[in-house]
């Protein structure tokens, strides 16, 4: 499977690998999933997250996916937050302000984003025990 991350991702709101199948099982007009090739699999999740300067993520916070998750900054610099899944209380925020520089957390946090500048974040979820067969 050969695409562009940028152009590819635009349908997903970024997300370029993952259950494809499934996230496009609601539209009117299904996709042409021989198309997605490689792309459509149930065992991880990859989004290309190309974001404006001063964007911050649209419906507020994103509930626990029930998956480990990490982030990697490769361009920006890019703030996500966290709350407890039980009580809303904040657990933190973190800064990624240098190439490289990455986030991971588990499924019992929420987390809310926002880019500081432009940015380019690549972001992987993935089922806790799936990715070590």
């Amino acid at each position: 499977t050969v695409g562009n991350a940028t152009k590819d991702s635009e349908e997903f709101r970024h997300w370029l690998v993952g259950d494809i199948e499934s996230w496009t099982s609601s539209r009117s007009n299904p996709l042409d999933l021989p198309r997605m090739g490689l792309r459509n699999t149930k065992d991880l999740e990859i989004k290309w997250g190309v974001h404006s300067a001063g964007e911050v993520r649209p419906g507020g916070w994103a509930r626990s996916s029930g998956k480990r998750v990490i982030s990697i900054l490769l361009h920006g610099r890019f703030v996500v937050s966290f709350r407890d899944t039980h009580d809303y209380e904040s657990a933190g925020e973190v800064c990624l302000s240098k190439l490289g520089d990455y986030v991971m957390w588990t499924e019992a946090l929420e987390h809310h984003w926002r880019s500081v500048d432009e940015s380019l974040v690549l972001t992987v979820r993935w089922v806790p025990g799936t990715a070590s067969r």
